[in-house]
């Protein structure tokens, strides 16, 4: 034996010198795939309890122990406390598929003592040496019912929604989540086409949760009810005062327990008897207050915890006439969606172009959290070293009632010559006026006495006054013509509010059509548009605030509220996932409305 080995070595090692270790290494890499392949295996082994919330007095309780990719050995029961075992999970083992994988399901049958908590503690099981445990769970045991029997019937059940609010007093702009939440008698119905209600006055995120359709028993009124959650919803109040959550209309299928009296009955029926059920969902009151005035200089909107950056795509490498990235990017939880911006002003030598909004934000029952990343294309055409200020974000923190401000840090860069060509001022001709030269006159007698007192009469000079005066007005004629197609932004405010107004009708003929495609995408940008060309302001500093300053000394309030209104609906419309209340037709007729009024006062 010892023999072999050596001239194993022994040929290995000549092997290795004649055709070097380059073929040793696919049994190498083979080994190594192998090992690491059983490693990932023994990772995917999962040992996991599954068990109900909530059961009543009287019930069973099956508890599974479910081992999935792995050969169990040794398996050891849990300790239970307050129940009694009627049959040991450890005696019930059965193989299939959970989930799609090979699994071993240890199934144990209890019976609790008496109402209250109970607690199953963790099963351990054995797996190629390893040893796998579960987490101990605790089960709700409810008080059974005088009569049981009338209790679970179909026939008799009962079945009523309870809307829940986690806040009948909240802050305007602060979410909340609504919870509408089913009470059965009986487990035995299924869910119609239902209307959940339309919330007037509020902006709603509706939380996607696969959990929310499984039942579990809870005790209701001294009464033992099958609950589930059936739709939650984070919603954002837009305005103060009283609002109300509206009723809704949920509809049921319910089946009903049929009396057999005989075999044969039984196998003549294969059908189970059901009814139709209509439950209404009961309207909620909430108070919305107004946020502490005076709201400190800044403040747009924001409600929340909030943290703002801001960054550069890459400032070492900015050159002339060519774009680049400052990202922006603001974090935290609360209305992302609805709040602006903060704003900030560059030197004339740049432009900002594009204005692109990306966001990663989840809703969940502890609210809407995320970030939304603003970024900006911005293309400088100076050489020189340059600054972005510190930009602030100013808000309303609802737990701490109070006003915050956060800031980000200034960012200093560079700006070296690019080898894109370079914007050339074009030098403006003036208009020249040439004098029109006028043919000598051939000398000879004048013999015409009368001819020759025209030449020097009066009436002689205003001909050649009256020929300046033409030749003058054609001039400055032309110099104001040449003026107005060189005055872009003044053509562009006479003609802002019929360009929107056409731009409003084609998007309603599309709209009529049934085509919503980019709608609320190019509202915004037709309403930020018209704005831009008639207040002469860049749509790149467009905001609340600064609209606001600009219409205050020449418009109502009202004219101001309702245009911030439908910018804020039609942005979150553009970004929002679910169903929206608001519809495309409306937004452009309180358009076409809000611009009416403001051309009138033109």
């Amino acid at each position: 034996m010892y023999q072999k080995a050596f001239i194993h070595t022994v040929s290995t090692r000549s092997l290795c010198k004649k055709r070097g270790w380059q073929h040793l290494f696919l049994p190498l890499l083979t080994t190594l795939f192998l090992f690491v392949g059983s490693v990932n295996t023994s990772a995917q082994v999962s040992f996991k309890i599954e068990a109900p919330t909530s059961v009543t007095l009287s019930d069973k309780i099956v508890v599974r122990f479910i081992l999935t990719n792995g050969e169990g050995m040794n398996f050891k029961n849990p300790e239970v406390e307050g129940v009694s075992t009627l049959f040991p999970p450890s005696k019930a083992t059965a193989k299939g598929e959970f989930n799609g994988k090979p699994s071993t399901i240890y199934t144990g049958t209890y019976l609790a003592e008496k109402a209250g908590i109970i607690r199953i503690g963790s099963a351990e099981v054995q797996v190629k040496g390893k040893v796998y445990k579960t987490k101990p769970i605790s089960i709700k045991v409810l008080p059974q019912e005088k009569n049981e029997k009338t209790a679970s019937s179909s026939s008799s059940s009962t079945f009523f929604i309870r809307t829940i609010p986690s806040k009948r007093t909240v802050y305007r702009q602060e979410g909340m989540l609504v919870s509408y939440k089913i009470y059965a008698r009986s487990s035995r119905f299924q869910f119609e086409q239902s209307k959940f209600p339309e919330y007037d006055g509020f902006v709603e995120e509706e939380i996607n949760n696969s959990s929310q359709s499984q039942l579990a028993m809870e005790r209701y009124n001294g009464q033992n009810y099958y609950t589930g959650i059936i739709r939650q919803s984070i919603i954002i109040p837009q305005q103060s005062g009283e609002l109300v959550i509206p009723q809704g209309e949920i509809n049921l299928t319910v089946a009903l327990e049929r009396t057999v009296d005989n075999e044969e009955e039984f196998f003549e029926s294969s059908s189970t008897p059901t009814i139709a059920k209509k439950l209404l969902t009961p309207a909620v009151k909430i108070n919305v207050l107004e946020l502490p005035q005076p709201a400190p200089s800044g403040f747009d909107g924001a409600v929340g915890s909030f943290d703002i950056k801001a960054e550069l795509s890459d400032k070492n490498t900015i050159k002339t006439d060519e774009p680049f990235l400052l990202r922006v990017t603001i974090s935290g939880e609360g209305n992302l969606k609805l709040l602006t911006p903060p704003s900030f002003v560059l030197p004339e030598s740049f432009e900002i172009f594009d204005q692109s909004t990306d966001f990663a934000i989840t809703t969940t029952t502890e609210g809407i959290k995320g970030s939304r990343i603003i970024e900006y294309q911005i293309i400088p055409h100076n050489v020189g070293t340059f600054s972005i200020p510190s930009l602030s974000l100013v808000y309303f923190d609802p737990e701490k009632k109070s006003y915050l401000s956060k800031q980000t840090q200034e960012i200093s860069f560079s700006v070296i010559k690019g080898s894109a060509a370079g914007y050339e001022a074009k030098a403006s001709n003036d208009l020249n006026l040439y004098d029109n030269d006028i043919a000598g006159l051939q000398e000879k007698e004048l013999y015409n006495k009368s001819l020759t007192q025209f030449l020097y009469s009066p009436l002689y000079w205003s001909f050649y006054l009256l020929l300046l005066l033409i030749v003058l007005a054609a001039g400055w004629g032309y110099n104001l013509h040449r003026q107005s197609l060189n005055d872009v932004v003044g053509r562009k405010y006479k003609k802002a509010g019929k360009i929107i107004t056409q731009e409003l009708k084609s998007l309603q003929a599309t709209i009529e059509k049934g085509d919503k495609g980019n709608f609320y995408a190019l509202l915004l940008s037709a309403i930020y548009g018209y704005l831009s060309n008639k207040f002469h302001l860049s749509t790149s500093q467009l905001s609340s605030t600064l609209i606001r300053e600009t219409f205050q000394n020449n418009y109502t309030q009202d004219i101001v509220e309702e245009l911030l209104k439908i910018l804020q609906q039609a942005e979150y419309a553009r970004y929002a996932s679910g169903e929206i209340a608001t519809s495309p037709l409306s937004l452009i007729e309180r358009t076409l409305n809000v611009v009416q009024r403001i051309e009138s006062k033109q």
